[in-house]
Formats: structure tokens, C-alpha cells, sequence
């Protein structure tokens, strides 16, 4: 564009201005996006009261978009991942999100050493059953944090 010959030197600088711009107001839809996109402080509490208030070994079971979250912030391993090509562990995180009944749910939890249920806002407005078979005496409430929870699975 600097390169080129312009005959109207108008239209040379109006189509600067419109490039400057453009690159501006994204760049500044981008910043306020990206602030959608992190882990609340809540969120961040809570996986850290993980990292600090449990063993190394221990497997958390989340949503799969909060696998990444709960592997960085609390450095634990997630139960299922959102990128993973795993069918079972698909399969599983699907019948665990919408189970009804917890003979359908402690088996699988049993059976694949899930010992903490990190429970975000999302969590409780898409599966309530899941929210309703918490209130079980195998599940202890551990760490709350506004509508941020952590529970236990004895």
C-alpha cells in the first residue's frame, strides 16, 4: 500500500485511517472477549483449595472444558478432557452429567477412582440431577466459594 502510486492521495490516506481502525476496535473486541473466556477468581480459589487440600493422585471430575483449568490451576489430573479422543471416558462423562440415579453414579465413580466433584455455575444450570444426587451422605461438601463448589466422593 506505501508502495503503490496513488492518484488520489485522499483515498490513500482514508484507506489507512479505515486499516488503523479496523485493526484497533478488533483488537479491542478481542480484549474484552478474552475476559469472558477465564476462570472466574472463584474459580481459581477453588482449584487452588484443590491443589493445596488434596493427595497428588487424586482425580477430579468436571465439565470437559474445565479440564484445562483444573489441570493447570490445580494440578490435578481431570477425569475427562476436551480434546481427548477417549470414546469411554466420553461416554462415562456423559452418563455421570446426566445420571438420574445413583445406582447409575457410584459405580462409575467407583470404578474410575473419582474422589473430587468440582461443580461450576454452568454445571448447576445444565444438570441439576447431578446437583440433586450430591445431596447424598457419600458426598461431603469440601470448599464453597459463592456458586463455585468442591465435593467429596467417599
Amino acid at each position: 500500500l506505501f508502495d503503490k502510486k496513488w492518484t488520489l492521495i485522499s483515498l490513500k490516506q482514508f484507506t489507512l485511517l479505515l486499516l488503523i481502525l479496523g485493526i484497533l476496535f478488533s483488537t479491542l473486541t478481542y480484549t474484552d472477549r478474552i475476559i469472558n473466556y477465564e476462570p472466574s477468581e472463584q474459580a481459581q480459589q477453588a482449584l487452588t483449595w484443590i491443589k493445596d487440600n488434596t493427595e497428588t493422585g487424586t482425580i477430579v471430575f468436571s465439565l470437559p472444558e474445565e479440564s484445562y483449568y483444573v489441570n493447570y490451576f490445580a494440578q490435578r489430573e481431570s477425569f475427562s478432557l476436551l480434546h481427548s479422543k477417549n470414546k469411554l471416558k466420553s461416554n462415562l462423562t456423559t452418563t455421570i452429567l446426566t445420571s438420574t440415579y445413583i445406582n447409575q453414579l457410584f459405580p462409575i465413580l467407583e470404578e474410575n477412582n473419582i474422589d473430587i466433584i468440582y461443580i461450576t455455575p454452568k454445571m448447576k444450570t445444565q444438570f441439576p440431577n447431578l446437583i440433586f444426587l450430591l445431596k447424598n451422605e457419600r458426598f461431603k461438601l469440601l470448599h464453597s466459594n459463592e456458586e463455585t463448589e468442591v465435593w467429596l466422593f467417599n
